[in-house]
């Protein structure tokens, strides 16, 4: 039986830190992995296998047993290069676990991936807002008749 979610991502991260609030509020007990912490201690075994577990603080975390992963994990462009590749380890085995995978590693290179995203969050049982952003405001129609809960952010600003 697969476990409810998991949030991988950086402490201080605000938007990690919202989503761990609203996942208490719901009465959901879904573990935290600290993105910083795996990068400096932890482990990762069969990482291209949907058996991959991810070892952090002696926490066991196998990732293809996770209905849902809600994933912000980054490292800063500087950061010595084996810690890129232990990002990219991760990765990988998010990649491979076979679990949801909100916020899939590559797809924060474009914000196309917001609908998508948002879409899987509700599939997962999130509560979502009823409205979106997008700054495409020339298919802003094709969008809304496609996703009905899409809206347009400065729009005033296309107006005028």
């Amino acid at each position: 039986m697969k476990s409810n979610g998991l949030i991988i991502g950086h402490i201080r991260d605000s938007t990690i830190a919202h989503v761990r609030t609203v996942a208490w509020r719901l009465g959901a007990d879904v573990p935290f992995v600290d993105v910083g912490e795996y990068v400096t201690t932890g482990s990762i075994t069969d990482a291209t296998s949907s058996n991959a577990v991810l070892t952090v603080s002696g926490h066991d975390y196998p990732l293809g047993g996770v209905s849902c992963i809600y994933q912000r994990a980054s490292i800063e462009p500087d950061a010595p290069p084996w810690s890129q590749s232990r990002l990219l380890a991760l990765e990988t085995a998010l990649l491979s676990s076979g679990s949801e995978v909100i916020n899939r590693p590559l797809t924060g290179w474009q914000n196309m991936s917001k609908p998508l995203q948002m879409l899987m969050l509700e599939s997962c049982g999130f509560v979502v807002p009823s409205s979106r952003a997008t700054r495409a405001c020339r298919q802003l129609s094709q969008m809304i008749a496609a996703a009905r809960w899409m809206a347009a952010r400065k729009l005033r600003a296309v107006l005028s």
